[in-house]
């Protein structure tokens, strides 16, 4: 399983973290966490605004864009634009 570091240093299991940088998306799958945990994470501009997975960083993901429920995990959509 791999982990996804925000850049506060929080941790989490994941195990699918994709860049579009055409489009300018990073779509990404937590596991092992509630939904709360998961929105206040991924919608704080302070800890997403770096996000670390197997070592290599990701800058620029600041907006949320949507939050769903994919059986026991969370796919997360970010965005660098509103």
């Amino acid at each position: 399983m791999a982990t996804i570091q925000t850049a506060s240093g929080r941790q989490f299991d994941s195990d699918y973290f994709v860049e579009l940088k055409s489009a300018s998306l990073l779509f990404l799958r937590v596991l092992n966490v509630d939904l709360e945990t998961v929105k206040s994470v991924f919608n704080n501009h302070d800890e997403t605004s770096c996000l670390t997975y197997y070592g290599k960083p990701t800058f620029g993901y600041i907006y949320l864009k949507s939050i769903s429920q994919e059986g026991d995990a969370f796919k997360v959509v970010l965005s660098k634009h509103e």
